[in-house]
């Protein structure tokens, strides 16, 4: 496939993506290799630029060179760091109490444990869309669940409560 078609794909592909301003985004295709330029208003935007190229077909690297850059003043990583604290406590799918923040340079670092996968890429997504957030590094943990344990006194795997397993 032509580097030309890869280009024109990878453009229609971000025009059909509604949660993208695909008129800030360049595209440049070298040897299959996408190149991705200009400014994003959100880290969530960034990546979802990236992950629309990559499943292009003929696509077979990107070099994500998207900025992301805040309308407007930049916010101080106070600023971000309360945006974000508001978002999780808005949001019922984190326990706020679980999850530590870091803000530095615009970056953020997500640490804690979690019970559920589900709960860190929330938490990921909503510290993504916080405005002024440059990147996130998501290092929250799961919890390991207890094995089930048999009550004691409960018949063994293969009797019944009444008869004990009988060797035919």
């Amino acid at each position: 496939m032509k580097d030309s078609e890869i280009r024109h794909d990878v453009q229609g592909a971000l025009e059909r993506t509604a949660s993208l301003d695909d008129a800030v985004i360049a595209v440049a295709v070298d040897a299959g290799v996408v190149t991705l330029r200009g400014d994003v208003s959100t880290c969530v935007e960034k990546h979802d630029a990236e992950r629309v190229a990559l499943h292009v077909y003929g696509v077979d690297a990107v070099a994500n060179d998207l900025v992301v850059r805040a309308s407007g003043h930049d916010p101080t990583d106070t600023e971000i760091a309360q945006a974000l604290v508001d978002a999780l406590t808005w949001n019922p799918m984190v326990p706020l109490h679980q999850v530590r923040v870091v803000v530095a340079d615009g970056w953020v670092t997500l640490s804690g444990t979690l019970e559920w996968e589900y709960q860190r890429v929330f938490a990921e997504r909503t510290a993504g869309k916080v405005v002024g957030v440059k990147g996130v590094s998501n290092t929250i943990l799961l919890k390991v669940p207890e094995p089930i344990r048999q009550p004691t006194g409960s018949p063994a795997a293969g009797e019944s409560p009444t008869h004990p397993q009988s060797n035919r």
